[in-house]
């Protein structure tokens, strides 16, 4: 992953450093939020206040529903400018059957950020589809406990009926972006994360494309 962005957690900096000035603002900030009685919540309490939506394409906002939020900060009262809202997918891991090791490289993708919290690890997912396809693209997490329990391994695969540049030309693909929620909570004693998923690769020689799959380590400090 080359990227590893941590919205909550700058956010919160961001609030705590300002608010002892004396007043507040930012822009662009991002966060994970849930839909509470008409204001947005994170999993650490902050309340924001919805004072006004800039955006042309934002959804109809929903109670309980979890958001990948983009805004503005007006003032230490945590009133925002609602820019962008992308509903997250819940996606609750299962366990991982004893021959996962040996499934076969799933269809790609990238990170653009992986956020480990308190209830979730949330995982912003870029990937490829067919415009002219209607395949459902979806993701499947499966976990598995190593290390007698100390280390929460995720697998992320992603079924993408192959659309992707390793079975198709580029010229006929797209990127899109979803975000998932993966609840972690019940994972309470673990004190370090693997992640498995499939990325695609150029040989950088022939020039071809292929899925291959990857392991990374990251730590839970929070």
């Amino acid at each position: 992953m080359k990227k590893l962005l941590l919205p909550i957690l700058c956010c919160l900096f961001a609030v705590a450093s300002c608010t002892l000035g004396g007043s507040y603002s930012a822009t662009n900030m991002k966060d994970l939020v849930t839909m509470d009685q008409g204001r947005l919540v994170n999993d650490y309490g902050v309340t924001y206040t919805i004072s006004e939506i800039s955006g042309q394409d934002l959804p109809t906002l929903v109670e309980g529903q979890r958001y990948y939020a983009v805004f503005d900060i007006l003032n230490e009262q945590l009133e925002i400018v609602l820019k962008h809202a992308q509903p997250t997918k819940i996606v609750t891991p299962i366990p991982a059957p004893d021959n996962v090791e040996e499934i076969a490289e799933k269809d790609p993708v990238e990170f653009q950020f992986d956020v480990p919290g308190n209830k979730y690890r949330d995982l912003g997912i870029v990937y490829y589809k067919n415009p002219k396809s209607d395949f459902v693209h979806d993701v499947t997490v499966y976990y598995r406990l190593e290390d007698a329990g100390a280390t929460l391994h995720l697998y992320v695969f992603h079924e993408g009926n192959n659309e992707n540049p390793a079975f198709m030309e580029s010229k006929d693909l797209i990127k899109d972006f979803m975000v998932i929620s993966v609840p972690i909570s019940s994972f309470s004693k673990v004190n370090s994360h693997l992640l498995t998923w499939d990325l695609l690769v150029q040989d950088m020689t022939t020039k071809e494309y292929s899925v291959v799959r990857r392991t990374q380590e990251s730590n839970r400090n929070y």
